[in-house]
């Protein structure tokens, strides 16, 4: 299994402006405008999306859909964890008309010396072909 590791310092953003965008990212035009389909099917008891399908145009591929599961916790620290992962949901079987992603994500976010710090490990399969001219 391939793993990704990045970590990113936002100046001058605060962990609550993260949280914002996270709880309302589906009303953020500039984030869906890249997706064909964006459903928020559940949330959880602090209004973060807990369960979400979305289905992408690649291009020069098929299409790609995905089921996410996001789990929100608030760590005794003040940091916050969110755990992504992908899953079925049986009124979204897979089919034709595009293929299914697989994701696994570790995300920590917190405030150090009034920035946003954000470290996150991923593991990400596309599935089907991949044109390497994307890549390159």
């Amino acid at each position: 299994m391939n793993m990704m590791y990045t970590e990113s310092i936002y100046r001058g953003v605060k962990p609550a402006t993260f949280s914002d965008f996270i709880q309302n990212m589906e009303k953020d035009p500039d984030h869906i405008k890249h997706h064909k389909k964006w459903d928020v099917l559940e949330r959880d008891e602090k209004n973060y999306p807990a369960l979400i399908y979305t289905l992408n145009k690649m291009p020069m591929m098929t299409d790609r859909e995905g089921i996410v599961r996001i789990t929100h916790k608030n760590l005794e620290d003040g940091s916050n964890l969110i755990i992504t992962k992908s899953e079925d949901h049986p009124d979204y079987p897979r089919g034709k008309h595009a293929i299914r992603t697989q994701v696994f994500k570790g995300t920590m976010f917190f405030e150090k010396d009034g920035d946003l710090h954000v470290h996150e490990y991923a593991q990400f399969n596309m599935g089907g072909y991949f044109p390497m001219t994307i890549l390159n």
